[in-house]
């Protein structure tokens, strides 16, 4: 059942792709989302719709960066059926059981386990205490650092599993509140893509490395979107310049202080360039310096420290809490909440109950111990590292700077703020100016809908920052395709000249500023159809007859993910030979036939057209962090969706269990209910009281592996015992009213028919117009006769019914009378006098003169309110 499901739910996914192949995009609207460590946040541009942030089931304007699982290691080492949990809910679990709760799994995307433990992950461990292991060896792709659900476990999660859960967490929310679907691609060309729907752009570090970048896409893509990549600081630059001008070139440097990490980046405004509306705005990262490992969880990592000092010395006589780690996340929490306490106040209360043998935790943290135990940790420093660091490399004076924007959470914190301050930054340049919360993920949003026409948005062109320069080598030529510093566009192309055999393109980053272990290395692309192609050329000698060019083009798409994305052959024949490209052009006979035409009338004026071949490629990756493998990526995928189709189903299931319990109770209640016990015969009553019970002890019993449709059938069981006798008293109750409805309603007929007559009478008596005519008004008297026929029949045959009896004549009908009834005679007396025609002059030719009808429609009314 569980395969058929999968292969079913796979199916599914591929058949929406292909139809969505053949649809082309007509949707209008960007949804971004900012994917930090800590929270993740979403936001909406579309017309009909109000530009606001994307909000989470409990209405909160962000989603705790956090997946959760309910589920036991079985003695194999393989997991038990696991329950989802997302958010903050998956956050409070880690208290319950902190190696299956995942948080801030952003820190292990494109990590390398396979030679020692990167910072990133180190980190992690510390911080949260899962268990990280390397990636088995027989997986070859994404990222290897994994993590484990306890020691003896044989299955794990990839960070890009994590993530992607989260992320289509967040693709529900936001199609829930656009009505439309995001943007689907997966697998890229390896399997299939599609673009259709609204268009998806993720934030990214700006120190984000190609692999990390590529981990994060990976991740999307099993979230069921591609998105674009813009880095956070590009992002809250959009969002500043939306709501301001330029006139001349101002530079501005953008302080991010988040959970993970702390970044300084320069970023230049000016008036966008061929532009006609004044307004229209230019941004351009310059540069950007960066401490990867300093930030919010830092800080929440001393201050644990400092509250695990103090149980410890609360309770000398007990082993320290470190080595219970469900305490310790409980302490983690606690931390943070500490942490936003002090950003106000001088101190903090922390209080955590039953942390450990159910011992309590009660102290309090001042906020000059708290910036002390900084100091002392030599973590106050890496706050305001960054920003001189970028002050350096880029020989700017705070008089060149217009600005230092604050964004992100910890700048909250009035330590980070003194520290810069202590580094010289101006009081009257420090500026708080933008949401620290919302600016990038609403930049992001503004960024993106700047490039759609249609929403007819002031135009903010960005060009984001590159960090990493990236070297293309063939053979013996070197060259940069992708500089460092701001870039404007997506592609690469470049010619090489005399290449006559196969030949590899080398892709590297050339920078100093990689982490320690990264050599930069990329991917090697085999460009291969040249040595075959041209083999029959070589043949004949007659290479030295043409000109041979290779046009590559190297996609930096999404921003900061590289690869070759098309190679095509260039042969210019210099005279004459046009025969010899039949194999490299694959020509058909005729085409040859007629090449050869076409080159014998060129070489009468000297020249001949160049002929174009597509070569083919592939890819060779050389990081310890490659992208997941097609077989990979269906594979968690899915894995992915058979945790959604549980979840859903599980859901499904507990609420068809909760209304079958609440119908067994109300139906033993019903049963006590002497007004139900009255309209129920006899055998109704032992038939429910008996169905009721069987169903209570099979809750209680029997339930617990039968699914929502099994449930359901039993709920519609019961229901089908209860719903006849529920709706006898639903009858009586209502019957005197709905009777006395339509006996009103047979009275205002009759007394309308009784003034209808009579006004029709009083028009032909003066040959004048009228409303209504005979025939209609014998209709309705008809129509009259048969509908108290009707009541008057049912009333006397419901008399004779007992309680418990089915009713004669049912209160819908009724209703259905009166009410047709009610909207005749509304349409009648709404009814307007048809305009009298003047009479025509008798002519000579005339002999009669036309008298009134009977049956006219042309009467004057003589009662007004008809």
């Amino acid at each position: 059942m569980r395969a058929s499901i999968t292969i079913g739910v796979l199916l599914a996914y591929v058949a929406l792709g292909l139809v969505l192949l053949a649809a082309p995009s007509e949707a209008i609207g960007v949804v971004s989302i900012d994917y930090g460590t800590e929270w993740i946040k979403a936001a909406l541009i579309k017309p009909g719709k109000p530009y606001d942030l994307v909000l989470s089931r409990d209405s909160k304007r962000k989603v705790q960066a956090s997946v959760a699982f309910k589920g036991e290691v079985r003695k194999d080492g393989n997991l038990e059926k696991q329950e989802q949990i997302i958010g903050a809910d998956a956050y409070a679990y880690a208290s319950r059981n902190p190696l299956q709760s995942y948080h801030a799994a952003k820190l292990l995307l494109g990590q390398s386990c396979l030679r020692g433990e990167p910072e990133d992950v180190k980190q992690y461990r510390d911080v949260f205490g899962n268990l990280v292991a390397k990636l088995p060896g027989e997986n070859s792709t994404g990222s290897s650092c994994i993590v484990v659900p306890s020691r003896d476990a044989k299955a794990f999660w990839r960070p890009e599993e994590l993530v992607g859960m989260q992320l289509d967490h967040v693709r529900e929310l936001a199609e829930e509140t656009a009505g439309e679907m995001l943007s689907i691609g997966y697998g890229g060309s390896s399997w299939f893509s599609a673009q259709h729907g609204l268009d998806t752009v993720i934030t990214v570090p700006i120190f984000y490395t190609p692999r990390e970048r590529q981990a994060l896409l990976d991740a999307a893509l099993l979230a069921g979107f591609r998105p674009r990549f813009i880095s956070d600081a590009a992002a809250a630059a959009a969002n500043y310049a939306h709501s301001r001008t330029f006139a001349t070139p101002e530079r501005h440097i953008f302080y991010d202080a988040g959970s993970g990490a702390v970044r300084a980046t320069l970023v230049e405004f000016s008036k966008r360039a061929n532009s006609a509306r004044a307004d229209d705005v230019q941004v351009q990262v310059l540069d950007a310096a960066w401490d990867r490992h300093a930030g919010g969880l830092a800080m929440d990592m001393l201050l644990r420290e400092m509250l695990a000092d103090a149980f410890d010395q609360e309770n000398p006589s007990r082993p320290s809490v470190r080595g219970d780690a469900r305490a310790m996340a409980r302490l983690l929490r606690e931390a943070n909440k500490v942490k936003h306490v002090l950003s106000a106040n001088a101190a903090a209360t922390a209080s955590v109950e039953g942390l450990a043998d159910d011992l309590d935790l009660r102290t309090t943290i001042d906020r000059e111990a708290f910036e002390t135990k900084m100091r002392e940790a030599h973590l106050l420093p890496r706050f305001s590292a960054p920003l001189q660091e970028l002050l350096q490399r880029t020989k700017m004076s705070w008089n060149d700077i217009q600005s230092v924007v604050l964004v992100g959470g910890s700048t909250r914190v009035p330590a980070v703020q003194a520290e810069l301050r202590a580094l010289g930054v101006p009081d009257n340049k420090l500026a708080q100016n933008v949401n620290a919360d919302e600016a990038a993920v609403m930049g992001a949003a503004l960024a993106v809908a700047s490039t759609q026409p249609q929403l007819r948005m002031k135009q903010v062109e960005v060009h984001d920052g590159h960090m990493y320069p990236v070297e293309l080598e063939v053979a013996s030529h070197k060259e940069t395709v992708f500089g460092a510093g701001p870039l404007s566009t997506e592609a690469y192309e470049l010619t090489l000249h005399g290449l006559t055999d196969d030949f590899d393109v080398r892709l590297r980053l050339k920078s100093d500023r990689l982490e320690q272990g990264d050599d930069g290395e990329l991917q090697t692309v085999h460009v291969s159809g040249l040595t075959e192609g041209l083999a029959d050329l070589r043949a004949k000698n007659e290479m030295g007859h043409v000109d041979l060019n290779v046009n590559l083009t190297v996609r930096n798409a999404p921003f900061g993910t590289y690869g070759v994305s098309s190679a095509f052959l260039t042969v210019t024949p210099h005279k004459t030979i046009t025969g010899s490209l039949k194999s490299l052009l694959g020509m058909n006979k005729d085409k040859a036939s007629s090449n050869a035409t076409e080159a014998s009338n060129a070489t009468e004026t000297g020249s001949l057209a160049p002929q174009a071949t597509q070569l083919t490629f592939s890819t060779t990756h050389h990081s310890m962090v490659r992208p997941l493998s097609g077989q990979e990526k269906i594979t968690s995928l899915e894995r992915l969706r058979m945790i959604v189709y549980e979840a859903k189903q599980r859901a499904l299931r507990d609420a068809s269990f909760n209304e079958l319990e609440a119908t067994v109770y109300r139906a033993r209640d019903l049963l006590e209910d002497s007004s139900f016990s009255q309209a129920a015969s006899a055998s109704e009553t032992s038939k429910l009281r008996s169905t009721a019970d069987a169903l209570g002890a099979w809750l209680s019993d029997e339930s617990d592996g039968a699914d929502a449709e099994a449930i359901q059938k039993k709920l519609r069981e019961l229901t089908k015992l209860i719903d006849p006798v529920q709706k006898r008293l639903t009858q009586a109750a209502r019957r005197e009213a709905s009777a006395q409805g339509v006996k009103d309603a047979l009275e205002q007929t009759a007394a309308f028919l009784q003034a209808a007559r009579a006004n029709l009478t009083a028009a032909m008596e003066q040959k004048g117009s009228s409303k209504y005519t005979v025939v209609e008004l014998d209709a309705m008297e008809a129509q009259l006769k048969k509908d108290r026929t009707w009541l008057e029949d049912g009333l006397r045959a419901q008399e004779k019914r007992q309680v418990h009896e089915d009713p004669a004549i049912l209160v819908e009908d009724m209703d259905k009378r009166s009410k047709k009834m009610r909207d005749m005679l509304t349409r009648m007396n709404k009814r307007k006098i048809p305009k009298t025609r003047p009479k025509k002059t008798k002519s000579a030719s005339s002999s009669t003169t036309p008298t009134a009808s009977a049956t006219s429609t042309h009467e004057v009314p003589v009662h007004d309110d008809l």
